[in-house]
């Protein structure tokens, strides 16, 4: 709920003039004053800034998110405002979970209920889980994504919706940080994703064999147009090096080549509606498994242009250790993604344009399909960013 500027000076406006004609009113002293003064006031109350208004200004006014205290919370755990949406998973089973409390239980309509308490507890921002249709064995977290553009209805209730829950979040004078996936889907794949890869990626990703399904991220069968990586799961170390932005980083969340423009400009298409709806801000989940050339170049940038200079963003670059370079390996360095650098290493399309087989480099890389030729560029492993080079094979 974005009040805007119009909104509020209109309604100001019209109260002000209503206290100068009851103040004149007043001092005439005559008696067709008083049915005046009596309409005014009726007038007047009509027009003051309802609580609800009074928030969504307070909580547009504040633009630094240094000044936020912020509340996470895992809405499917959190609070059961409507237990008809409560649903349970092929999972739950397995992990015990009793009859009367199945995973999916929390929804926005518990959420709502309880925005008082949380402000009351001295938090001026919520930052929620995942709101995107899920498909997985064990998904109340929200980072199985079946659908990025779609919120999942196990969430809403009858007349309760998302943008229900933000406009709620904001009339209190809060604000609403949406987790976001960009790396990875569940173990079905994006659903939107399988149909512009086109009917051999539909078909392959619709089977209910997962072992068929798997082949996908395993060897590319079925995946022409390489809208997930086909470098296989993760094993071992590869968590800890760069292995883990090539591959997939668990059997039920298959690994989107974001490279490829294809899939980033989806991606950015789809979140950009959250950021219409009003959300406020974005966590970003595996941050360290996206290549940082294609995260600043593509997905940052646009972000910003849709939710303006004030839309902020933080993300997840998980580490077990405390070395700079971590593992010896800037590209999974948490300060690799945050060091502020006084180049500007353009991103385009264009300079993909060459046909060719290319050799996937140590540092990161891009993609693109043109004409149904795929290429690769190369990143040589360098302290700073070099020219671009190829090795075409």
């Amino acid at each position: 709920m974005k009040l805007s500027g119009k909104k509020i000076f209109a309604k100001i406006s019209a109260t002000i003039m209503a206290a100068a004609v009851i103040t004149t009113s007043a001092m005439a002293g005559f008696e067709p004053a008083r049915k005046i003064v009596k309409e005014e006031v009726a007038e007047a109350a009509a027009n003051v800034l309802s609580n609800e208004d009074r928030g969504v200004i307070y909580a547009n006014s504040r633009t630094d998110f240094r000044d936020e205290s912020i509340y996470f919370l895992i809405t499917t755990r959190f609070y059961d405002g409507d237990p008809s949406n409560n649903a349970r998973t092929s999972e739950d089973k397995k992990a015990q979970n009793p009859e009367d409390d199945p995973s999916w239980r929390g929804d926005f309509a518990g959420l709502i209920e309880k925005l008082d308490y949380i402000k009351a507890l001295g938090f001026t921002a919520i930052w929620i889980t995942p709101v995107v249709q899920n498909d997985s064995g064990y998904d109340y977290h929200g980072y199985h994504a079946y659908n990025f553009k779609a919120v999942d209805n196990r969430y809403e209730s009858n007349g309760i919706t998302y943008q229900t829950l933000i406009d709620a979040v904001h009339a209190k004078g809060m604000k609403v940080i949406q987790d976001i996936v960009l790396n990875h889907t569940c173990n079905w794949g994006e659903e939107n994703l399988n149909k512009l890869g086109g009917t051999s990626l539909q078909q392959q990703l619709s089977s209910d064999v997962y072992g068929t399904r798997n082949q996908v991220v395993m060897n590319g069968k079925g995946d022409p147009l390489n809208i997930y990586h086909h470098n296989a799961f993760c094993g071992g170390g590869d968590w800890d090096n760069y292995e883990a932005q090539r591959k997939t980083i668990a059997d039920d969340c298959f690994d989107l080549e974001t490279e490829n423009p294809v899939v980033n400009n989806y991606l950015i298409d789809a979140y950009t509606d959250y950021i219409n709806m009003g959300v406020d801000g974005f966590r970003i989940d595996t941050v360290k498994h996206i290549s940082r050339l294609t995260f600043n170049s593509t997905f940052l940038p646009a972000f910003k242009k849709a939710g303006g200079d004030n839309f902020y963003m933080f993300g997840e670059v998980c580490t077990k250790g405390h070395d700079v370079w971590y593992r010896d390996a800037p590209p999974i360095s948490t300060c690799f993604y945050t060091w502020n650098t006084d180049q500007s290493y353009k991103w385009t399309e264009d300079l993909y344009f060459a046909p060719g087989t290319y050799t996937i480099g140590i540092w990161c890389y891009g993609f693109v399909t043109t004409n149904g030729t795929v290429a690769n560029i190369v990143f040589p492993f360098s302290p700073t960013y070099p020219q671009l080079s190829f090795e075409n094979h």
